[in-house]
């Protein structure tokens, strides 16, 4: 059995793992050839919920081939749409509750997680990022305010690019 991480993002994770199988026997004239069984696990690395799939009796040398070009087929066509699905109803996923805009045009998010009570303040254009240790549930966030304020005046960055396929 193997496991192999084939893509990950900052809240959901894909890995693979392949179990040897009974060798197909379908080519007759080839012999018995090896085959594996394959599952597709896709989870969130927020509320480590998951989705799997599987398909069973691949040949081996077939799936080795399809491996790196994974992205590209409809093999993770299934974990996508669950992806879509969960991103809405993960009790785990920020919410945005205010912006600030830039002087370089990005923004400054202000998000809070209501299950944990936790907030984050983060620019859109640079690394800069403010943790609210105050529970955001108290309807306490002004230094989180004040600091996307500060930093939204000065901040030159572009916003970062989005990430195209």
């Amino acid at each position: 059995m193997s496991t192999q991480t084939v893509s990950t993002s900052a809240a959901f994770e894909v890995t693979v793992t392949t179990t040897p199988a009974e060798p197909c026997t379908l080519l007759r004239s080839r012999g018995p050839m090896p085959a594996v069984d394959v599952t597709v696990t896709t989870t969130c690395r927020l509320c480590s919920a998951s989705h799997a799939h599987s398909g069973t009796g691949i040949l081996r040398d077939m799936w080795e081939i399809l491996l790196p070009k994974l992205e590209h087929t409809l093999w993770l066509k299934p974990g996508q749409e669950w992806v879509e699905a969960h991103a809405g109803e993960c009790p785990l996923r920020p919410l945005l509750v205010e912006q600030y805009l830039t002087v370089g045009g990005a923004t400054v998010d202000i998000k809070v997680v209501p299950e944990s009570g936790s907030a984050a303040a983060e620019c859109g254009g640079c690394p800069s990022t403010m943790a609210i240790d105050l529970p955001y549930i108290s309807g306490d966030i002004e230094s989180a305010r004040r600091w996307a304020q500060a930093h939204a005046e000065k901040c030159r960055a572009l916003p970062k690019p989005e990430v195209s396929r």
